[in-house]
């Protein structure tokens, strides 16, 4: 007598990013990720989402990117799946790792967007992914080559960069581009800082004078 086959049912883990410079939102990329996910029959049983940069200059903490790692070695399921690569990282060693150590687990990667799933104990499977990481890199650089022309130009220029410092209030032309930076409202709240500071009161009661005030700092919350 022949005994049944049982099919095993394959799971899998989504991982969700967003870029600056795309249009497809965390939730678009889950969204379509789950639809894909149910019409190759792989059951999702986890999903992670990051709203930081993964380029190869970044070093924010990426927590979510982690627990993908993490799951990779405790082989909690059997396909990741991503709306494309420089989703996941664009850091060509850390993405070869990353390759490597599922390969070795015998996890697989879906990529939606490619409609493809990669096995990655096929070489040409791998091969195709380490060159989407070299891609993601080269992607990284001009978007580095960028940043540095444009700050360099606005140094050049005299704008000002970034945040304005608590006490200032960015000046914009008639096209919208910032030109100067004035003091405002709370120019005051600064002066009575560094005045405090120069009468060599500490630094945790000029907080505490302040906060006992109602002051709060530039981003709305309590000094410390």
């Amino acid at each position: 007598m022949t005994a049944p086959v049982i099919e095993q049912t394959l799971t899998g883990c989504l991982f969700g990013r967003q870029s600056q410079a795309s249009d497809k939102s965390i939730g678009d990329q889950l969204t379509t990720g789950r639809r894909d996910a149910e019409a190759e029959g792989i059951a999702i049983t986890a999903e992670y989402t990051e709203g930081v940069s993964a380029s190869w200059y970044s070093k924010a903490a990426r927590d979510g990117w982690a627990q993908v790692w993490e799951d990779v070695r405790q082989l909690r399921w059997d396909i990741l799946g991503v709306w494309e690569p420089s989703r996941a990282d664009r850091g060509p060693d850390s993405w070869g790792a990353f390759l490597r150590l599922c390969r070795e687990q015998g996890i697989k990667i879906r990529v939606v967007s490619h409609r493809r799933t990669y096995d990655l104990s096929v070489n040409r499977d791998l091969l195709s992914l380490l060159d989407d990481g070299n891609d993601s890199l080269r992607e990284s650089m001009k978007i580095s080559d960028r940043v540095t022309r444009g700050v360099a130009g606005a140094v050049e220029a005299g704008t000002p960069l970034g945040r304005p410092p608590l006490g200032y209030t960015r000046v914009k032309n008639a096209q919208n581009k910032v030109t100067g930076q004035v003091p405002d409202e709370n120019a005051a709240v600064v002066k009575r800082i560094f005045d405090d500071a120069a009468l060599g009161v500490a630094l945790n009661e000029i907080a505490r004078q302040l906060n006992a005030d109602g002051q709060r700092n530039g981003a709305g919350k309590p000094w410390a």
